[in-house]
C-alpha cells in the first residue's frame, strides 16, 4: 500500500505555473526586440545622417565658448577621427569628443582667438551607425567675432614627376607670416589636408595676403623639419580676396558621387533623385575660391654619407651612398701595404662603387681595414671631405647565401672553374628587330676574342655566316654588346665557343648555344611625333600602361621624334621640360624658389597596332599639368 502510494504521487503530473510562462513570452519578446539591425524589406538605406541642431547654430558669430554640441537624426559610429579631423586655424592640443545618446560633444580645450573664424571639417568621420553611410566633408563653422569669413582656396596636390596623388595625405597651409622661415617655424594660420585624389579646399579664410606651402608631413606636427619631407610652395604670395575669388563647384572626392551596387553591371537600389539629393548636396560644394596647383617634390639632400658597406664575396668590395658622389671616392688600407689591388667601378647613378680586389694576398685575408674618404657638405653647406674608418669582414655563411647555385656546386664537388656568361636572348625566342646581342659577365672583362663568336643565318636548309658588330662601350666592365643586320622571320644560331671571353681573375667561359628566330616587320607599329613648345630641349619618355619606361629621347630644337619597333599594345607619353640641360628631370628647392622641372602627360592612352604609324603633334604649351 505504501508503495502504491509513493507511485501515485510521483507519477501525478503538476500544473506548469502561469507565471513561468509569462516570463518566457515576455523575455522572446524583448529579446526580438534589442536586436540591432534594419528592418526587413523594402530599399536599402543610403542616406548619411543629417545634423537636426547645433550649439552654437553652424555660421554663428560672437560665439567664445570651447564646448561645442551637434546632434543627428540617427546614431552615429565615428571613424578615425583623430585623422579625420581637420580644426583650422589648428590647435595647439587635440580636442577631448564624446557621444551622448545622438549629439556629438566636442571640447576643444583652449582658448580661442579672438575675431577669428574657426572651421571644423570632419572628413569621411561621420557615419550612421547601421549602414556606415557616410556624411563626407562636413563642416562646422563658428566665429569669435562679429564677421564670418567665406572666402576659399582650393585645388590639387600631386607629385612634381608623376602628376599622381600621394598615397599618404598632404597638409596644405596658409600663413600670413610672409617670411621664409614660417613653414620651418610656425604653425600655420590655416590649413587641410588632400583627398584621395591629391584635391584640397581651405574654406573661411579672411581677405588678406599669404605664403602656400604643402607638406607630406612625416611626423605631424604641421612644420617642415625633417629634411626628406616631401613639399610644394607657390612662387608668389597668394592673395585672396572678393575681387580675386570666382564661384566654383567643389567635388574633394568623386567617388562618393558614385552609386553603390553590389552586382557588378547592376544599378543601385538608390536612384538618381536619391544619390543627386542625399549624396551629392553633401559631397558637391559651392564656394568662391581662389584656385591653384601644387606640385610635391623631395629636397636634393646634399648630405652624403655611407648607407651600407658588404663583403660578400672574398674578392669584392661594395659601398652605397645616401646620394650620387660629387666627385671621386678614395679608400686607403689601414692594416696592409698594397700598390694597385683593386679594380673600381662606379654605377651610373653613381651612388654605388665597387671595389674588385686583384691582389690574391688580399682576397685571402678575412678582414680588411680601410680609411673612405669622399665629398660631403657642412652645416653651412660648405663643401668638405669626410672619412670613415670602416672595417670589412668576409664570412663564409653569407657568402654561400649571396652566391648560391655556385656553393651548392662546390659542396657536391662540382666547383665552377668557369666565367658563367649570360646573354639577352632565350632559347627558342622570338627576338625583335633592333635587338642588339648582349652578353653579361658577373666580374669585370678582361679580354674576348672575337673570332671565337660566331652567328649563322638559316634559309631553305641553307646556313650563312652572320657579320656582327662590336658595339664599343668603354664604361661597360661587365657587359659585350654586338650589332646585327637582322633579317625578318629567320632563325639563327649564336655559337661562342670556350674560352672567348676571359675575366680579371683568368676565368673563361664555356660553351654559349642558342637557337632562335626574329619578329616579323608587320608586327610592329610606330608613333611619330612632333611635339611643340616654347620651351627647349624637351625630354620625352615613352611608357607602357605601368609608366615603366620604355625609350627616351631628348629633342634640343622644334622637330620630330620617332618611336619605332613597338609591340602592338598601349602606352603613354611623358614629356620633362629640362632648363638647365642636364638631360634629366630635376627636382626643387624651397629656400632657392626653384621649382621642379615640369613634366606633362601626353592626354589619353595610345593604342599602337601593328604595321601602323601613329601621327601625333603635341602642343605642350596648351597641355595641363594632368594625367
Amino acid at each position: 500500500m505504501i508503495a502504491d502510494t509513493v507511485f501515485t504521487v510521483c507519477a501525478k503530473k503538476r500544473p506548469f505555473p502561469a507565471a513561468v510562462v509569462l516570463c518566457f513570452i515576455l523575455f522572446l519578446v524583448f529579446t526580438q526586440c534589442a536586436k540591432v539591425g534594419s528592418p526587413t524589406g523594402g530599399p536599402k538605406d543610403e542616406k548619411p545622417p543629417e545634423v537636426t541642431e547645433s550649439k552654437p547654430q553652424n555660421k554663428s558669430v560672437n560665439w567664445v565658448s570651447e564646448e561645442i554640441e551637434i546632434t543627428f537624426d540617427e546614431f552615429i559610429a565615428l571613424k578615425n577621427l583623430n585623422d579625420e579631423l581637420i580644426i583650422s586655424p589648428p590647435l595647439k592640443e587635440r580636442p577631448v569628443t564624446r557621444m551622448r545618446s545622438k549629439t556629438l560633444v566636442i571640447d576643444l580645450n583652449e582658448k580661442l582667438r579672438d575675431s577669428t573664424t574657426y572651421t571644423l571639417n570632419f572628413g569621411n568621420a561621420i557615419a550612421d551607425n547601421n549602414e556606415g553611410n557616410v556624411l563626407p566633408d562636413y563642416e562646422f563653422v563658428f566665429s569669435t567675432g562679429p564677421v564670418m569669413d567665406s572666402l576659399s582656396l582650393a585645388g590639387v596636390a600631386v607629385n612634381a614627376f608623376t602628376l599622381s596623388a600621394e598615397k599618404e595625405k598632404v597638409a596644405v597651409m596658409l600663413y600670413d607670416n610672409l617670411g621664409d622661415s614660417a613653414p620651418y617655424k610656425e604653425l600655420p594660420l590655416y590649413y587641410t589636408r588632400t583627398s584621395p585624389e591629391g584635391k584640397f579646399a581651405i574654406n573661411n579664410i579672411r581677405p588678406d595676403t599669404f605664403r602656400l606651402f604643402a607638406l607630406k608631413d612625416a611626423n605631424n606636427n604641421l612644420k617642415f623639419d625633417v629634411p626628406d619631407e616631401m613639399i610644394a610652395f607657390c612662387d608668389t604670395t597668394i592673395i585672396i580676396s572678393p575681387e580675386r575669388v570666382r564661384k566654383i563647384s567643389f567635388v574633394k572626392d568623386s567617388s562618393l558621387l558614385k552609386p553603390k551596387s553590389k552586382t557588378p553591371g547592376k544599378k543601385s537600389e538608390a536612384s538618381a533623385d536619391t544619390l543627386a539629393g542625399d549624396t551629392l548636396k553633401t559631397a558637391r560644394k559651392e564656394m568662391y575660391a581662389v584656385k591653384t596647383s601644387l606640385f610635391l617634390f623631395t629636397e636634393e639632400d646634399l648630405r652624403q654619407n655611407i648607407v651600407s658597406k658588404e663583403r660578400e664575396q672574398r674578392e669584392l668590395l661594395t659601398f652605397v651612398f645616401s646620394r650620387p658622389l660629387f666627385d671621386s671616392i678614395r679608400i686607403t688600407p689601414l692594416d696592409f701595404t698594397a700598390a694597385r689591388w683593386f679594380l673600381q667601378d662606379m654605377s651610373i647613378n653613381k651612388d654605388s662603387v665597387r671595389f674588385w680586389i686583384t691582389d690574391t694576398t688580399l682576397i685571402k685575408r678575412d678582414t680588411l681595414s680601410l680609411a673612405v674618404a669622399y665629398t660631403t657638405i657642412d652645416s653651412v653647406k660648405n663643401f668638405i671631405t669626410r672619412t670613415d674608418t670602416v672595417m670589412l669582414r668576409f664570412r663564409e655563411k653569407a657568402a654561400k647565401s649571396a652566391m648560391g647555385r655556385k656553393m651548392k656546386e662546390k659542396e657536391s664537388g662540382e666547383e665552377i672553374n668557369f666565367l658563367p656568361l649570360s646573354i639577352n636572348i632565350k632559347p627558342r625566342a622570338v627576338v625583335d628587330l633592333n635587338l642588339a646581342i648582349r652578353f653579361t659577365s658577373p666580374r669585370p672583362v678582361a679580354s674576348f676574342d672575337i673570332r671565337k663568336f660566331s652567328l649563322t643565318r638559316f634559309e631553305d636548309s641553307l646556313q650563312y655566316p652572320q657579320k656582327i658588330e662590336l658595339i664599343k662601350d668603354s664604361s661597360a666592365l661587365y657587359s659585350l654588346r654586338f650589332a646585327v643586320p637582322w633579317m625578318e622571320s629567320t632563325s639563327y644560331r649564336l655559337f661562342v665557343e670556350p674560352g672567348a671571353v676571359t675575366d680579371i681573375y683568368g676565368k673563361a667561359n664555356d660553351t654559349v648555344d642558342v637557337a632562335f628566330q626574329t619578329q616579323q616587320t608587320d608586327y610592329y607599329g610606330n608613333i611619330i611625333l612632333s611635339p611643340e613648345s616654347r620651351e627647349y630641349p624637351l625630354i620625352i619618355q615613352l611608357l607602357d600602361e605601368k609608366e615603366s619606361r620604355i625609350s627616351e629621347k631628348v629633342l634640343s630644337e622644334r622637330g620630330t621624334i620617332t618611336f619605332d619597333f613597338l609591340a602592338p599594345k598601349k602606352y603613354r607619353l611623358k614629356a620633362v621640360a629640362d632648363l638647365n640641360k642636364n638631360k634629366k628631370w630635376d627636382t626643387g628647392n624651397y629656400l632657392g624658389r626653384v621649382q621642379p622641372e615640369k613634366v606633362l602627360y601626353y592626354p589619353g592612352v595610345l593604342d599602337v597596332r601593328s604595321n601602323w604609324d601613329l601621327d601625333i603633334t603635341w602642343n605642350l604649351d596648351e597641355s595641363s599639368a594632368g594625367k
